[in-house]
């Protein structure tokens, strides 16, 4: 497909001296697969790896995309990846429909939202090609991507979002561990990052080389796999392939480079099966940029005796829990005011009363909210902790709060009293908008996380 014009039209010219030669035909893009009893067309290609490809898909006549994981066989068959052996094409395809499985017995949110798995196919030169896909929700980016920009200087990172980042990546591991999965690839680049109702949540992907937990039993063991720079030096003893305590030692890796806003081997050049992550790293380097609470939990995950590391993920669970617990009782607390612009856009004389249906709105995407009489409007903020609401310049609303909901409501009484001075003094009976704005002033408590003091203090 051209990448200018968009057309699958094509002409040649052949040159032999002075003489020339045209050829004309049609190629087949693979923009379009079948799956699910849909058609979906390949809008890119969104990352490639060893086990397969990531595309970004979307019926023709919608606004909505999902991110497809394929296996490279497709890249084969439209062409692109005609370099790959067909052991390189077996195993994908094998990863793929393994990573199926898993997630058929994975039961958490925590995880990336798949929407169907199973056989998708497309159309190579009239004949149909027949591959494993999972269609899945497409995700901002992965929290490398962000890691990184913040190693760059281009953002911050307030210690509050590590410690959310931090606490949803743990949560996640003692999900998965709980329904028996070990990931066996946890990595900055497997943690994705994903909008949820204006929410942000960072949440695992990428089960192609998970496995049903064995840690009792040496049997069934499967090759050394993971990425090099995450990988458990454990893992080369083929009693720890399959024991869940290899991804404990592998999200403190993940942790240590959440807490330093860079990656490990950006700073240090070694490879990770020659030194002592624990001493070599985290309390060398990292304990002067990490808070010292945080480097002791960091630490007991990162040991290269496995019988000391934490038993399993719910107790490191747990132990962050009261880790976080304790920065955030010694942290101060300050009042945070947010305001919320009004634009109220009232018929007169009002409609019939209808049904009260709620409107939720989030508060992050937006600060400027149209107000509707029928509706009861549900204005939403994220860990909130709302201490008190006011409306001003309102007169036809009320407002309250519960949990991180603040509610507004229109009076009825007030709008009923009003429109009918409105009619009887100024309009003659003439339907017209009023229009007029006001603000909503929200207060709330919020933890102001002090300086991270060094972790050998």
């Amino acid at each position: 497909m051209c990448p200018f014009c968009g057309s699958i039209e094509f002409k040649a010219l052949s040159f032999t001296e002075n003489k020339s030669e045209s050829i004309s035909g049609t190629s087949f893009s693979g923009d379009e697969i079948i799956f699910d009893n849909r058609i979906l067309k390949v809008r890119k290609t969104i990352g490639l790896g060893g086990y397969g490809v990531i595309l970004e898909v979307g019926e023709e006549n919608s606004s909505e995309v999902f991110a497809m994981k394929v296996p490279l066989t497709f890249e084969y068959y439209t062409g692109s990846g005609s370099n790959y052996s067909s052991r390189e094409l077996e195993s994908s395809e094998q990863s793929i429909k393994d990573e199926i499985k898993v997630l058929k017995k994975i039961d958490t949110v925590r995880v990336i939202n798949v929407y169907s798995m199973g056989e998708a196919s497309c159309i190579i030169n009239k004949v149909k090609k027949i591959f494993p896909a999972i269609l899945m929700e497409l995700a901002i980016c992965t929290l490398r991507d962000i890691i990184l920009l913040e190693a760059s200087g281009k953002i911050e990172i307030s210690l509050a979002e590590k410690l959310e980042m931090t606490s949803q990546v743990v949560s996640t591991i003692a999900d998965l561990h709980r329904s028996g999965i070990i990931h066996r690839d946890i990595a900055l680049e497997n943690i994705f990052v994903v909008d949820r109702g204006g929410e942000i949540k960072y949440v695992m992907a990428d089960f192609g080389t998970s496995r049903e937990g064995l840690r009792k039993s040496s049997e069934k063991t499967t090759g050394v796999i993971g990425r090099d720079k995450y990988l458990d030096p454990l893992r080369f003893d083929r009693r720890y392939r399959r024991d869940p305590r290899v991804d404990i030692f592998t999200s403190g890796i993940v942790i240590t480079e959440i807490f330093i806003g860079n990656l490990w081997d950006n700073i240090i050049f070694e490879p990770l099966y020659d030194i002592d992550f624990e001493r070599e790293f985290l309390k060398s380097y990292a304990a002067d940029q990490i808070d010292g609470r945080l480097v002791k939990f960091i630490s007991k995950a990162l040991k290269t005796d496995i019988s000391k590391r934490y038993k399993d993920a719910a107790e490191m669970e747990e132990k962050l829990k009261n880790t976080i617990s304790k920065i955030v009782r010694s942290a101060g607390i300050r009042k945070v005011v947010r305001t919320v612009e009004l634009i109220y856009n009232i018929p007169f004389p009002p409609k019939p009363d209808s049904e009260e249906k709620d409107n939720f709105i989030y508060f992050e995407s937006h600060k400027k909210i149209n107000l509707d009489i029928n509706h009861r409007t549900v204005i939403v903020f994220p860990n909130g902790k709302i201490s008190n609401v006011r409306l001003k310049r309102t007169p036809f609303f009320r407002t309250y709060c519960e949990g991180d909901n603040v509610y507004i409501v229109p009076d009825r009484k007030r709008l009923d009293k009003e429109f009918r001075f409105f009619r009887r003094k100024k309009f003659n009976g003439d339907r017209g908008i009023l229009y007029f704005s006001g603000k909503l002033k929200v207060e709330s408590r919020s933890v102001e996380l002090g300086p991270i003091t060094g972790g050998r203090d």
